[in-house]
């Protein structure tokens, strides 16, 4: 999905690109008060089954085909439902967020 976030218009890659957008819009009203936020935890705050459909709805928009929708749903359903780990001998099944280090999370969420 990460190509497709950077076409929003609401996508603002860091604050440099904030700087060249805010001089190219109308100038803002004098009681405006502009606030910055970081979200923490993101991530592990997106329901596996809502994900994987945003996620398909999003990817059914693209130009291209291939791969198809439903290979890459069938992909991020293997990496986000059968996330087993082994912790101090224990085997577990990861059932919410994605695992830490997995390189699709920045991609798709």
């Amino acid at each position: 999905m990460g190509p497709l976030v950077h076409k929003l218009p609401s996508y603002l890659q860091d604050t440099t690109d904030y700087l060249i957008k805010s001089k190219a819009s109308e100038p803002l009203l004098p009681d405006t008060l502009l606030v910055s936020l970081d979200v923490t935890s993101l991530y592990t705050n997106i329901p596996h089954n809502e994900g994987i459909q945003a996620c398909k709805e999003a990817w059914e928009t693209r130009n291209m085909d291939n791969p198809p929708t439903h290979f890459l749903v069938q992909l991020l359903e293997l990496v986000l439902k059968l996330n087993n780990f082994e912790f101090n001998g224990e085997n577990y099944l990861q059932i919410n967020g994605t695992a830490m280090g997995t390189k699709m999370t920045p991609l798709v969420c």
